[in-house]
């Protein structure tokens, strides 16, 4: 049998497995920045909110229809990062399981190839 061409197929394999693992795991880190800078921007909005609590004295007409229209936009804004936050998080879930299963498929093409350098190692020595 020819054990050195499927060693060398399966190398070839685990360096491609090894590849789409690192574009995932890039992809990984896109979404944890992201998820990241919904948490701080989610935090602002909160302070915001908390603080035009705290003023709480209005004079007119005009400013408590104001501070209620901009206490609606920060409340629209938050809604729409816990819905993107949530989002996030499902995708890196997702992205970790495909992670895991790639460096599953990784480790056993390698754990192949090295088999079959084995056998190649060992039908030369029987040559010999």
């Amino acid at each position: 049998m020819n054990y050195a061409r499927k060693a060398k197929v399966f190398s070839r394999l685990a360096l491609k497995e090894k590849m789409m693992l690192l574009k995932k795991i890039k992809s990984l880190k896109t979404v944890t920045h992201e998820l990241d800078n919904m948490a701080k921007l989610s935090k602002k909005l909160n302070e915001l909110v908390n603080e035009e609590k705290k003023k709480g004295c209005l004079k007119n007409a005009s400013q408590l229809k104001a501070t209620k229209f901009y206490s609606q936009k920060i409340h629209n804004e938050l809604s729409q990062i816990a819905n993107r936050r949530e989002f996030l998080e499902k995708e890196a879930v997702n992205i970790r399981l495909n992670a895991g299963k790639a460096k599953m498929k990784v480790n056993k093409a390698l754990d192949k190839s090295s088999w079959y350098h084995q056998l190649q190692q060992i039908e030369i020595e029987r040559k010999a």
